[in-house]
């Protein structure tokens, strides 16, 4: 953490002073989506947007004799501005429900850690999948940035089937790859719950609920593009009969970063890929494959990096091949 604006959702959690976040709500959205745990969270330098100078072109030096000289070479660079998004829910519930629940605090926070769940696999589905094409009130998500073969950090698995799906690699990192909030906003999940308040139903009639009110803004900034590989194609149906190696996928994402790995680094497929691989595992150990321990949990990991199962809403299977 080198600064104070620098933390992942749990480091914001746990440091003195920052209103609006929850510890357990938390530990419920990186359960949920693992990728929370890594990523870094900056606060916006430009009000609602980010502004990055991204570097394009490096200088490459020259050889010179005596008394002869060298050119000036300078960096080439540009201005990349991304956007941050407002999401938000409402959980309301009639207070005669939870009056026959016992007014129960602890049954509402188990009906409040289903929207906390759903949260984190939508706002998981926009960081991959989110496009200011489609809606103009998104951010761009990476699959909005890697979506090309032609893109040099994206990899065309190579195999034909019927079906097929993404591997992603990135690199999290407040100088790589790391989420964004407004200025003035919170980071991460808010939550406001207020008792005994009005609703209307669909006929516009008065009934008296419970309420908790959600918002999350959040956006995706990329410094540097080179961090993050997507392996495109990856074809379903012959990883799970074992026709393709997925430690094909997993070598071709590791070996497209341009350097060190990261301490947040990660791995993420769907659930159909992670059954895949796992399957593969059993029928061909693989010593760059282990499982580890961490926090009380099991990991999978390829040479050290996370390998993360998430949702078919957050990385869906497709039939048509990425062009």
């Amino acid at each position: 953490m080198s600064t104070d604006n620098r933390y992942t959702l749990a480091e914001y959690a746990q440091v003195a002073g920052l209103k609006g976040v929850q510890l357990e709500v938390v530990h419920t959205i990186e359960d949920t989506e693992p990728l929370f745990a890594s990523a870094p969270i900056i606060k916006c330098n430009s009000g609602q947007v980010n502004k990055t100078q991204v570097i394009t072109k490096y200088p490459v030096g020259q050889t010179r004799g005596y008394n002869m000289g060298v050119t000036a070479e300078k960096a080439a660079s540009k201005v990349v501005q991304d956007d941050t998004c407002m999401i938000e829910t409402y959980n309301e519930i009639d207070v005669e429900i939870v009056r026959q629940n016992g007014d129960s605090a602890r049954w509402r926070a188990n009906q409040d850690k289903a929207f906390v769940r759903g949260l984190a696999h939508s706002t998981a589905e926009r960081i991959f999948n989110a496009s200011k094409k489609r809606d103009p009130f998104e951010f761009d998500g990476l699959g909005a940035r890697y979506s090309k073969i032609d893109d040099e950090h994206v990899i065309d698995a190579g195999v034909e089937d019927t079906v097929y799906a993404d591997l992603w690699l990135v690199n999290w990192g407040t100088n790589t790859v790391h989420l964004i909030y407004p200025e003035g906003g919170v980071a991460g999940l808010h939550q406001n719950f207020e008792q005994n308040v009005d609703a209307r139903d669909p006929k516009n009639r008065l009934f008296k609920v419970d309420r908790t009110w959600y918002k999350w803004y959040m956006g995706l900034a990329v410094p540097d593009p080179a961090q993050v590989v997507r392996i495109a194609n990856v074809p379903v149906n012959k990883a799970l009969s074992g026709e393709y190696d997925l430690i094909t996928a997993l070598t071709l994402a590791t070996e497209g970063l341009p350097g060190d790995v990261l301490p947040g680094c990660g791995i993420y497929m769907n659930q159909k890929l992670r059954s895949a691989l796992r399957l593969q595992i059993t029928a061909k150990p693989n010593v760059n494959l282990t499982f580890d321990t961490v926090a009380g949990k099991k990991v999978l990991n390829w040479d050290g990096i996370a390998v993360h199962k998430v949702p078919l809403t957050v990385l869906p299977t497709y039939t048509k091949k990425l062009a």
